[in-house]
């Protein structure tokens, strides 16, 4: 158990920071409209 929940905060460490790469791009074209 112990090990899953740290390949989970991994996991979730990644996602989180390849979205805040992904909103720079997407952001301002999603206001824009």
């Amino acid at each position: 158990l112990q090990s899953t929940t740290q390949d989970l905060f991994e996991l979730l460490e990644r996602v989180q920071s390849s979205r805040l790469d992904d909103q720079r791009c997407v952001l301002p074209s999603y206001f824009s409209q």
